[in-house]
């Protein structure tokens, strides 16, 4: 049976933004942080949750750098899209049976 995960903190998309921010490549389909696409997939991951990590004392606006950081993500979400699945895709409240 190949068991599959639940990762509920990830700090990525500040990683991601720091290297945006910084002329870097960056890319949440492929990355040398700890989390990627690729590996969420080579891992069998089920879920992950990704954080909006704000470091307080660094920023002039926690709402303004989260906000920031959530436009990142989405971005990524949407170049991302067809890597992405919700568990109930037919509208049910049951698994599939493949997962």
């Amino acid at each position: 049976m190949k068991h599959k995960f639940i990762d509920m903190h990830c700090d990525t998309v500040s990683e991601l933004y720091y290297r945006k921010r910084d002329g870097k490549p960056y890319s949440l389909y492929e990355n040398e942080l700890d989390i990627d696409v690729k590996k969420l997939q080579a891992g069998g991951a089920y879920v992950q949750c990704f954080a909006m990590f704000t470091h307080l004392p660094s920023v002039k606006s926690a709402y303004e750098y989260a906000n920031t950081l959530a436009d990142l993500y989405y971005d990524e979400l949407r170049k991302n899209s067809e890597y992405q699945q919700t568990p109930f895709t037919d509208g049910t409240k049951q698994p599939r049976q493949d997962d």
